[in-house]
């Protein structure tokens, strides 16, 4: 297993500028970012000669561990996201490179990227339905593929955990990160011991946590299952955020109230109330109704939704293309 190996002190006390070893490859220490339950460090190869050696790893690699021990179970989380990312090979899900090893615990590598959708949102601000629609398939395409093969559901989803790169398309690759509190059934959970613990059980959901303004009504609830509708609930907060720039909440009252008790729907209503595309607020009111059993959780058809939103004539390719 591939080593990091720090010179001087752990990886929580590196800064900018300071060396490390990947295996055979010297990097600089370019950033790092803590999240709720992560540290992510970003370097950089020092010696540009040494691209020829024989390495999964490119100019710039993204390292993730967990924060720490501070936070009871925190290790735990992060070993289960391992075992589930680690499954995945999709286009719009962010690669595990390789597990690395570093002070007798392990860590994640990955490929470097231009940021998270939340970066991409502040430089942006409100999107095309063109843009917005092209950014929400592709999250409702890697929750497809990951429910379909290893029937998980995400259960964190918000633009801090969709990374983008500009790099391979002029319209930009999204990619869903981020699968600690998942959810998972069938042959994963039944054959992993790693899954297999008190922390959320085999199949079980983590209600309560996550992030608030992102999360399903259904999900504050004791004894709740997950599902793919909470997820789908997630992406249609996202999509309106997306088109507004904003959330549907009034910022003077406790936002998990105003998900208990509708009060986001009112909101959602009232922004498409005049003068705006009907067709999208039909569309987020489907993804983010209350009622379980209205709520649209077949991704195929959501898919197919959101692609008639758009025309022909206005697809990703020909804004692109078009002199």
């Amino acid at each position: 297993m591939t080593k990091l190996e720090i010179k001087d002190g752990s990886l929580f006390e590196l800064e900018i500028g300071d060396q490390v070893r990947l295996g055979d490859v010297k990097y600089s220490v370019s950033g790092f970012t803590r999240g709720g339950m992560g540290f992510i460090l970003f370097l950089d190869r020092i010696d540009s000669l040494q691209y020829s050696k024989l390495s999964i790893h490119g100019k710039r690699v993204v390292v993730k561990s967990a924060l720490g021990t501070s936070t009871p179970g925190l290790d735990k989380l992060f070993l289960k996201e391992l075992v589930v990312w680690s499954g995945f090979d999709h286009f719009n899900i962010i690669t595990l490179n390789e597990i690395i090893e570093i002070d007798d615990t392990y860590a994640a590598t990955m490929d470097w990227c231009h940021g998270s959708l939340r970066d991409y949102l502040r430089s942006n601000g409100s999107l095309s339905v063109e843009i917005a629609v092209h950014i929400t398939q592709s999250i409702i395409h890697a929750l497809s593929y990951a429910n379909k093969t290893f029937s998980v559901h995400h259960l964190d989803l918000k633009p801090e955990n969709i990374l983008f790169d500009m790099r391979y398309t002029p319209y930009g690759k999204f990619m869903v990160s981020d699968w600690g509190i998942s959810s998972v059934r069938g042959d994963l959970a039944m054959n992993s011991k790693v899954l297999d613990q008190d922390l959320d059980g085999k199949g079980g959901t983590m209600n309560n946590v996550g992030t608030i303004p992102y999360m399903a009504p259904e999900r504050f609830h004791k004894g709740f299952s997950s599902s793919s509708a909470s997820d789908v609930f997630s992406v249609g907060i996202m999509f309106f955020e997306l088109i507004t720039s904003k959330l549907p909440f009034d910022g003077n009252i406790d936002v998990s109230l105003q998900i208990l008790n509708h009060a986001y729907m009112e909101n959602i209503e009232r922004y498409f109330s005049s003068n705006k595309n009907k067709k999208v607020f039909q569309a987020i009111h489907s993804m983010v109704t209350p009622d379980l059993s209205k709520r649209i959780n077949d991704y195929g058809e959501i898919d197919n939704l959101l692609r008639s939103l758009i025309s022909p004539n206005n697809s990703l390719i020909n804004l692109f293309t078009r002199k």
